[in-house]
């Protein structure tokens, strides 16, 4: 889940697995298609325009 939690959790199975050459990602987080900036965290938001994509 994109939380404290969720993010320690992430963090912590990275650090196991970065030693055995696994590729580790994590999907796209960030608005929501047809969601309200009011509603949005600041981290939210961060993180949508930290992951933004260009166009092709």
């Amino acid at each position: 889940n994109p939380n404290m939690a969720g993010d320690g959790t992430a963090l912590y199975i990275s650090s196991l697995l970065r030693k055995t050459g696994v590729k580790i990602t994590r999907l796209a987080r960030g608005l929501a298609t047809g969601g309200t900036i009011e509603y949005a965290s600041g981290k939210m938001l961060t993180d949508a325009i930290i992951g933004r994509q260009q166009l092709e």
